[in-house]
């Protein structure tokens, strides 16, 4: 649930309900508040039959939750009326929703699709003011899809990256999402090397990466759901200092 410290940022917001089984959304609708989380709490009070309730009982009887997701906040009444029907549209017309979108909407990253948790993440997210000299971080915005898990975000983050000839000394990676660090992995061993090939586009140079796993908690808390701010003019995906 949101507490008052989220409700009073969030607006008027438009979400989507979704079987986790299929990965298919079953209902769009728009609120402000917890209305997000009180359909699953209705359903499972109440015995009104609608189909909206009937799917979510399903759900719940083979052991699943609800996945919650945000499309867009921040916004007045009138306009999330107006995402809401044009989501719903689209649903309706398109029954496997073959998206094939370049580039995110307008504003995605600050107000764009998220999760319930990632709302959470952002609204109470912290700024990292220090790296210890064994971590760096690396930015997987080019790599990784949103709501893709854990796995996705491992199979984002390690590797192949360039980073010089010399072997990387880091023990720790903490893998960046648009601004926030979304987890935290902890190098097995040293870091490979792989040679690319010389392209018409670039010379051949080496890239590193790593096989490991989710760092220990008392490392991982230190810098989960922590900001960190871009530095302007900045490219490279690689960050050894804040």
């Amino acid at each position: 649930m949101f507490d008052e410290c989220i409700v009073s940022q969030l607006c008027f917001y438009v979400y989507v309900l979704i079987d986790p089984d299929t990965e298919k959304p079953f209902y769009v609708g728009k609120g402000q508040g917890n209305r997000v989380f009180q359909h699953v709490a209705c359903a499972l009070e109440t015995e009104t039959n609608t189909d909206n309730y009937k799917k979510i009982r399903e759900i719940q009887h083979r052991g699943d939750e609800v996945k919650h997701l945000i499309v867009r906040h921040g916004l007045d009444e009138g306009t999330a009326y107006v995402v809401e029907s044009a989501i719903i549209d689209l649903c309706l017309s398109l029954k496997k929703l073959p998206l094939m979108n370049q580039v995110v909407g307008h504003d995605s990253r600050h107000v764009g699709a998220m999760t319930t948790d990632e709302v959470i993440r952002k609204f109470r997210a912290e700024p990292l003011t220090c790296l210890d000299k064994d971590s760096l971080i690396i930015n997987i915005n080019k790599k990784y899809t949103r709501r893709a898990g854990a796995d996705d975000i491992y199979k984002a983050t390690k590797g192949w990256w360039r980073m010089g000839l010399k072997r990387p000394m880091a023990k720790y990676v903490l893998s960046e999402y648009r601004g926030l660090i979304v987890e935290v992995w902890e190098v097995s061993g040293e870091w490979e090397s792989k040679m690319m090939e010389k392209t018409e586009k670039r010379e051949a140079h080496l890239r590193w990466g790593f096989e490991g796993s989710v760092a220990p908690e008392s490392v991982r808390m230190r810098y989960l759901n922590k900001s960190v701010t871009k530095k302007l003019g900045a490219a490279n995906p690689i960050r050894r200092n804040l």
